[in-house]
């Protein structure tokens, strides 16, 4: 790839990756909102509160899983971007 393409792709890397960071916060919002409530009444209402709170568990792991990617490839163009500034520099 050329270094204009390279720099194309991380711009969108890290624009996915604020999404996900702004995903997050409001996953995190919600848990804990969801972590605050004692006690919702009825049982049928206690049981989707834990559901949601399972999901926004679950959610946050996904999302962690997904930034770690995220990370590493952002890592990897850097790192093919420095390689090519080498070789120019070598010749």
């Amino acid at each position: 790839m050329d270094k204009q393409t390279l720099l194309e792709k991380k711009e969108n890397l890290i624009r996915h990756y604020r999404g996900m960071v702004v995903w997050a916060c409001r996953v995190l919002e919600y848990k804990r909102r969801f972590d605050s409530t004692e006690d919702f009444g009825t049982d049928g209402l206690q049981d989707y509160m834990n559901i949601l709170k399972d999901d926004s568990r679950r959610e946050l792991k996904d999302i962690a899983v997904n930034v770690r990617l995220v990370r590493k490839q952002i890592s990897d163009i850097d790192d093919e971007l420095m390689n090519m500034i080498g070789e120019k520099n070598g010749r």
